[in-house]
């Protein structure tokens, strides 16, 4: 807390935290910015549609979001949206922006920047000047001296590094990393360890931070210029981009969310990780990078959800360990998704984002190929068998009963309470959403926690409950539903509990 304490009294940042604060997409004004210039001979890389149509929004829109908009128009101006686009093979399907936002403006991605760091990490890697599974320490020196001398570069990558510090529970500590004025020497000097590397997720821009440093040691490049020689130029960038720095007089590249670029560069990004790696015939990405993100088998150091700065936890149509899609996600609803099942690309482009917009981007993919989706296909809905007791093989159990609708959001919910075996007066609980047709979860300040259930012969004999900040998920069985004695006990426990946080906030 000292050290913590006298970083946050460094006049330049702590200047910048109280002008700005809640970072915005415009962001890429307030900070000195390093040009990736547009490729000298830009490339075709798709084919434009004569007629830009999606499947209607009450396709592919839980009426609970779509919220009265009966277009698309209507939809992307009353989800702050700037751009929506959708490449089907090589075709750009769909283009629109919106809010006043145009084709030619640029906008800061956020956290989109972290997948581009890690396919330069992976090229770094098929070059030979990289390991997955190198010391940071031989990169910077700090690290080896204290806790962080067991993290390797793959524990960056996939957010299990140990070090203490997480995104979503701690907004101040993230301020002082986003504004800082000399990030390469916050990253070096913050020695706090809480967790043995892969053992614990915990979402973290500073490990996309230390990856900067450790790549462009490796490269001997200042990661704009590798960018510029491993991406932008092979695809044939349309534009410009923007790298938002920490300060002019220190230099330091903002790589965990400071890149500013335009969504038709967005969907050339996707566009090769689409084909594996693959630009006209050339492998400009290794193929073994994006068969990881496809893969969703556990190993000890990811959590299954999240590999390589790229996240795996959208909306599930089938079997979730079969289901292949990732997307990159940045602030206010950046995303970069893939669907490498119908070779289809989305990029959407926000100003705020109020719901999770992958669990839309699945729905539409399953519209327009007609493979249909829990909003437009009923069979593909099994929210009528969530309820139930469900127990792994060490004991421990799980209720879920449904509570009704959301007043506020217009949502289903489960009350989910943890471990039968204990008294109703003690047992953990929390209020659960559907996320789609075979899942239920809650975005938690801390992590999100989601139960995705195992539908055999149109039947739930089980679900499979994700712990994200163990780096585990375990299978559970269901062993019976719930008897209306003991569900009207369950909602009776959970009224007196927010009776009593309504008193304790009087």
């Amino acid at each position: 807390m000292l050290v913590f304490s006298l970083l946050l009294f460094q006049s330049c940042t702590v200047t910048r935290i109280a002008a700005f604060f809640q970072p915005a997409v415009t962001d890429y004004k307030i900070f000195p910015c390093d040009t990736v210039f547009a490729a000298k001979h830009s490339n075709p890389a798709f084919i434009q549609a004569p007629k830009e149509r999606l499947p209607d929004v009450s396709l592919w829109v839980p009426p609970f979001i779509l919220n009265g908009a009966t277009n698309i128009d209507e939809f992307l101006k009353l989800t702050y949206s700037t751009s929506l686009l959708v490449l089907h093979n090589d075709t750009l399907f769909f283009e629109r922006y919106a809010n006043k936002h145009k084709k030619e403006d640029f906008q800061i991605v956020f956290s989109v920047t972290k997948g581009i760091t890690a396919m330069l990490a992976a090229i770094a890697v098929e070059d030979g000047i990289l390991r997955y599974d190198q010391k940071v320490s031989d990169f910077i020196p700090e690290f080896a001296t204290d806790g962080r001398r067991e993290i390797e570069i793959k524990h960056l990558l996939n957010m299990v590094s140990g070090i203490d510090f997480n995104d979503r529970s701690n907004f101040a500590r993230l301020a002082m990393l986003y504004y800082n004025n000399n990030q390469d020497k916050f990253a070096r000097e913050y020695n706090y360890v809480s967790h043995k590397p892969g053992t614990h997720f915990a979402y973290q821009s500073l490990s996309t931070q230390i990856l900067a440093i450790c790549l462009e040691k490796a490269s001997n490049k200042k990661l704009k210029v590798y960018l510029q020689e491993k991406i932008w130029e092979p695809l044939g960038m349309e534009y410009d981009a923007l790298y938002t720095l920490d300060s002019r007089k220190n230099g330091n590249i903002r790589a965990f969310g400071g890149l500013a670029i335009r969504s038709r560069d967005m969907i050339r990004i996707g566009k090769l990780l689409l084909n594996k790696g693959v630009w006209e015939g050339k492998q400009i990405l290794p193929v073994s990078f994006v068969d990881e993100l496809m893969n969703r088998q556990m190993r000890d150091d990811r959590w299954w959800g999240y590999q390589s700065f790229f996240w795996r936890d959208g909306y599930v149509n089938t079997e979730f360990l079969c289901d292949t899609d990732f997307f990159a996600a940045g602030h206010h609803g950046q995303f970069i998704y893939v669907n490498p099942e119908n070779n289809i690309v989305i990029v959407r482009q926000g100003k705020k984002e109020t719901f999770r917009w992958p669990m839309l981007f699945g729905r539409l993919v399953g519209a327009m190929t007609n493979k249909g989706n829990d909003v437009m296909d009923e069979c593909r809905d099994y929210s009528d068998q969530f309820e139930g007791i469900y127990e792994s093989n060490n004991g421990e159990k799980y209720e879920i009963v449904y509570r009704g609708v959301s007043s506020k959001t217009g949502a289903d919910q489960w009350v989910v309470f943890k471990d039968v075996n204990q008294t109703l007066k003690t047992r953990k609980l929390f209020i659960a959403t559907k996320f789609d047709g075979r899942s239920i979860g809650t975005n938690r300040l801390m992590f999100i926690s989601r139960s995705l259930f195992d539908i055999q012969d149109n039947k739930i004999v089980g679900m499979f409950h994700d712990n994200q900040r163990a780096v585990d998920m375990r299978y559970f069985v269901k062993k019976g539903d719930i008897p209306l004695q003991m569900r009207k006990q369950i909602l009776a426990g959970m009224k007196r509990a927010n009776d009593r946080k309504v008193k304790m906030h009087k």
